[in-house]
């Protein structure tokens, strides 16, 4: 991830953690939500590319996705990051050709 795109999106935004019924939640502006939003999402990267589970963030080894996880697993040694899609295309297509 680019840090300076990381970083501005992250100072742009104005959302406000607030603790609703039970749960916490993001209280967004009117004027501009989507920037709030994409702030809380960018803050969010920046604690986790920046944290202890830095090294549990992996890209989906499945064909054509570019996706990002992170590997709660165990081991460590998830491969995809949703077995739902790209683990089952993956082992589909090892099956076809076995």
């Amino acid at each position: 991830a680019d840090a300076r795109a990381l970083n501005a999106a992250a100072a742009a935004g104005h959302a406000k953690p607030a603790l609703g019924d039970e749960r916490a939640e993001w209280c967004l502006t009117k004027a501009a939500p989507v920037r709030d939003a994409l702030g809380v999402l960018a803050t969010d990267a920046i604690r986790v590319l920046g944290g202890p589970d830095r090294g549990r963030v992996k890209k989906c080894e499945g064909p054509g996705c570019a996706g990002l996880f992170l590997d709660s697993s165990r081991a460590n040694n998830r491969r995809w990051c949703s077995m739902n899609t790209c683990g089952n295309k993956v082992k589909k297509a090892r099956i076809a050709t076995s």
